[in-house]
This record gives structure tokens, sequence and C-alpha cells, in this order.
């Protein structure tokens, strides 16, 4: 197979700062840092060649992202930004331009959906310049927004980061049709089940010596929980919690939910689990 290149767009930078999140964050540190992130996991994928637009604090004309993919004759164009509009937006969104991106986008979305595990905001068509101008297929992802406090909270944690730009990865490699190796292999993990309340997540739980451990950010969102990731350890309201990293995703201790008043319970039993079901408090907030 020959030499791949997708070029990978950080949004904005140097003196275009993008949005200001609700407690004064810039998007342009958010872009940047997912990207970069993206191209350390692609070192590991031999072909599949990444260009940066940006590597740096730095601005860059929106004709001139594109022209760096047109000239590198790329496969693929990805560009990250993360949204603002009200308090109160929501959501997970993936615009395209041109009709030979649309198929890229519709099936690039899943991934960026399932890393945020925020509302879906759809594929949407749009005139934008970095996907209007490049030759290849072009997308650009919105995984959240930052006027909303409770997406904010969640896009700039590194944890979200690595989860993002992993997926970014995934869905590079699955347009690429490249082979692309997530290694779980730890010792003395069992993968389980997660379920919260009816909720089957994406994402598995494991037993590890008998203690279960579930994905904190899939199941401390959809709880609805004030929570950051700081020095690899999940803090939940002030509270750090005991925290196991796999594959550059955290997970925590059902058992340490309980507290918050989380019901917790094994089918059919903690010593021989194959799921472990997660039930929110009853009044609405409590976490």
């Amino acid at each position: 197979m020959d030499e791949l290149t997708v070029v990978i767009d950080a949004g904005h930078g140097g003196k275009d700062t993008g949005a200001i999140s609700c407690t004064k964050k810039l998007e342009k540190d958010f872009n940047l840092s997912v990207a970069l992130k993206v191209a350390e996991r692609f070192k590991s994928i031999p072909e599949v060649k990444v260009i940066l637009t940006r590597s740096t604090d730095v601005f860059i004309k929106l004709t001139d992202r594109s022209k760096i993919a047109n000239e590198a004759k790329a496969d693929a164009f990805i560009s990250i930004h993360a949204n603002s509009f009200f308090k109160s937006s929501q959501g997970t969104q993936t615009y395209y331009t041109n009709v030979i991106s649309k198929d890229f986008a519709t099936m690039f979305h899943p991934y960026v959906l399932k890393a945020t595990c925020f509302k879906d905001g759809k594929v949407n068509k749009k005139s934008l310049s970095v996907t209007r101008k490049t030759k290849m297929p072009a997308i650009l992802l919105e995984p959240g927004f930052l006027s909303n406090p409770k997406e904010e909270a969640v896009l700039m944690t590194e944890e979200f980061q690595d989860t993002f730009a992993e997926a970014i990865v995934q869905g590079s490699c699955a347009f690429f049709g490249v082979t692309y190796n997530v290694s779980t292999a730890n010792p003395g993990l069992t993968p389980i089940t997660t379920v919260i309340g009816t909720e089957k997540l994406p994402d598995p739980g494991y037993i590890k010596e008998g203690i279960s451990w579930v994905p904190a950010r899939s199941v401390l969102t959809i709880l609805g929980a004030l929570w950051t990731f700081q020095d690899k350890q999940v803090v939940l309201s002030g509270t750090p919690l005991d925290t196991l990293l796999i594959d550059n995703t955290a997970y925590i201790k059902a058992r340490d939910l309980v507290p918050a008043g989380v019901g917790v319970f094994y089918e059919p039993s903690l010593e021989n689990a194959k799921a472990v079901l997660l039930y929110p408090p009853k009044q609405e907030g409590a976490i």
C-alpha cells in the first residue's frame, strides 16, 4: 500500500483565539492539544503520514490551511475545533462541504460521538473555507460547546482530549482501510458490560482482583456529575478517586459512586460478574 497522507488542522491560533469558554479558556489551545495528540498516535502507524497545519501557537490564514493540504495532495483533511453559542447549546457535530466529503463525514461521525458521549448534533453540510477549498475528503469536527459549562468541563480535561484524539485516529484508519490495533493487554482484567439505568455503554467495564472498574468519562457524563481529570486522577466533586488508566481511558471503582447515591449491583454476582448495573440517584443533580 502506498503511503497515505492526512492533514490535521488545529483551528485558530496566534492572534485568533477562537471561542473563549465559560471559564475563559481558549479554543485555540484545545484544538492544538488534540492535534498534537493525534500526530503522536499516528507515529505507530507507518502507512499514514501526518501533516499538521500548525504545531505551535501561530496564526495561519484559512486559505493557507487548505493550500497546505492541496499542495501535499493529501488523502484526507480533518479540522479540529470546539463549538460555542449559548450556555444551553450542546452536542457533537461533524461538518463537510463538498460532495466528495459526505461519505467521509458520515463514516467518521460515530467515532467522534462515541468519544464525547454528548448529544448527537449529526453530520451537517455547511460552506466552510477549510472544507470548501480542499480538494480531498475534508471534515471539520465540533466535539462539544465551550459555552456549555458541563461540556466545557469535560472538553478541557486531558483524559477527554486523549480519548478524542484516539477517536480521530481510529476514524481515519477506518476510512483509509488501515489496521489500527488498540492494545487492551493488561494482566488480570476481565471485561464486563456497564449499564446505567437501562442504557448500555459502548465502553466495557472491568473486574480486577475482585473490584469492578467503570469508564469514568462515560459514566460521570451521563450522571451529570461535576468532575475533572488532574494528574492522571479523576476528581469527583473535589474528591480524588482511585483511577485506573487503560488505553488512555480513565476508569474508577464502581463502589466509589455509592456515597454519591448511585446504586451498584452485579449480574449475576460480583464473584461471577458479567455486567455492572448502575442506578442514578432518584434526586436529579445529587452527584
